[in-house]
């Protein structure tokens, strides 16, 4: 039986790696910097041999024609990134190990909990999996496996479609028929504004509608939109909401 051993939910905002390294660095960054350590610290110290990352493809891999709701890479080795992102964001190329087998149990495991997943074996992954990595794992020497999630093309998954997949995979990584130490990355950003007016403002978070989010999340019943209620438009959001019951230490995004 596999073991689950670190899940972390972190930024995978395109604009921060960038904005690490100018020489007047927006507010708030040295406790994000701090906050990112400290998860590449416990990602070490965790020792996982499989990395199952959850974000989202935003327009590169797939577009408004042909968008799965939940998709699993299976491939050996991912290319990361696209081209427009290392020209609009300066992210470098990378190559990361996969691990198959992994992918396939998980998709089967899933198959008997009421979740279907879309595959692909011709996957390049963009920043919302290579952001992560760059920030709690740059070596990128940890197999892993890519769960892609649409939460950025109409008509999309409702909140309780997400909480039911995420629980389909725990109990599929709890079945797993391997003694594998699973660490799970899960990215998003709350008060990104994607298309919005503050997209470009160098302001790293939202301290204020990133609190009113989580608290949203908390509080609204799973079969509940969670933008129903007035706000700024959720397309000026960009999230990936997934919930994992775990017994293990959930190390939170800042």
């Amino acid at each position: 039986m596999a073991e689950i051993v670190s899940i972390i939910g972190i930024t995978h905002n395109p604009f921060m790696p960038r904005l690490f390294k100018q020489a007047q660095r927006p507010p708030g960054c040295d406790k994000i910097t701090e906050r990112i350590e400290m998860m590449r610290g416990k990602l070490a110290q965790a020792k996982p041999d499989v990395l199952i990352t959850i974000g989202n493809d935003n327009l590169h891999q797939f577009f408004m024609d042909n968008m799965p709701a939940f998709m699993i890479g299976k491939m050996d080795q991912y290319d990361g990134t696209f081209n427009a992102e290392i020209r609009e964001f300066g992210l470098p190329t990378c190559k990361l190990p996969g691990d198959p087998e992994v992918s396939d149990a998980i998709m089967e495991g899933a198959f008997d909990h009421g979740v279907d997943f879309a595959y692909s074996n011709e996957l390049t992954l963009d920043h919302s999996i290579i952001v992560p990595m760059l920030f709690v794992r740059p070596e990128m020497d940890i197999p892993i496996v890519p769960i892609l999630t649409n939460c950025i093309a109409p008509p999309m998954p409702r909140p309780k479609r997400f909480h039911e997949v995420g629980r389909a995979i725990r109990a599929a990584i709890d079945s797993l028929p391997t003694r594998k130490r699973i660490a799970v990355l899960v990215s998003g950003h709350l008060s990104l504004e994607v298309g919005g007016p503050k997209q470009f403002e160098r302001k790293l978070h939202d301290p204020e509608f990133d609190a009113a989010a989580v608290g949203w999340m908390q509080l609204t019943p799973m079969s509940q939109p969670l933008f129903d209620r007035p706000v700024r438009p959720p397309s000026a959001r960009h999230s990936t909401c997934m919930r994992l019951t775990s017994s293990s230490q959930w190390h939170a995004k800042f």
